[in-house]
């Protein structure tokens, strides 16, 4: 993980986020290792070999260590307003 990811995570433990959205670059494997972590998968590419996920805080400096990742990086949350008139 990079400096800015590091940042974002300790930010969520401050804060006391549960889980925070990351970006794993990772062999096809990662999805079920991701969901044994209690992540929730919201989006993986085959081809380019891109997971985006929501893992719990504590999990996340696990993430590295699992078989095919190459790279780990904790994306910041987007506030999204309200749609609703």
């Amino acid at each position: 993980m990079d400096a800015h990811s590091r940042r974002l995570l300790a930010e969520a433990r401050r804060s006391g986020r549960p889980t925070v959205p990351v970006l794993v670059l990772a062999g096809p494997e990662v999805i079920g290792e991701l969901r044994a972590l209690g992540g929730r998968i919201g989006s993986a590419d085959r081809r380019t070999g891109h997971v985006r996920a929501d893992v719990p805080v504590a999990a996340v400096d696990r993430i590295p260590d699992l078989p095919g990742v190459s790279a780990v990086q904790v994306l910041e949350d987007v506030e999204r307003d309200d749609p609703a008139p």
